[in-house]
């Protein structure tokens, strides 16, 4: 009974573990997700899938092999920006959880 209080009182945290789960959701499945969610969508709207044909073929068109692969080693390091970001955003919550812990556990806040 201690602990529910202890944990609706915002004396025991939940969050560590919580914090972990939603960074592995948001740094594994999300990009998955959307992938398959993109899929999806051009499955089931055909304007979806000419839009993307005639972009295609007008990328072709316009570029070189050389910058096409640069537009891709560009997407690329974004995205691997944006997982790096992900990762300390979630390492600084929780080392700030954990700290509060060690402080309340000291009796700094009551």
């Amino acid at each position: 009974m201690q602990a529910l209080v202890d944990f609706l009182s915002f004396r025991a945290f939940l969050s560590p573990a919580v914090l972990m789960g939603f960074y592995y959701l948001g740094a594994v499945v999300m990009p998955v997700a959307a992938w398959l969610f993109a899929l999806w969508l051009r499955r089931r709207f055909v304007a979806l899938q000419r839009a993307e044909a005639q972009g295609k073929a007008l990328l072709l068109q316009l570029t070189r092999a050389r910058e096409r692969w640069l537009i891709g080693a560009l997407f690329g390091a974004m995205f691997l920006m944006m997982e790096i970001f992900w990762r300390m955003l979630f390492e600084y919550l929780i080392g700030f959880i954990r700290a509060l812990q060690v402080i309340i556990a000291q009796g700094g806040i009551a």
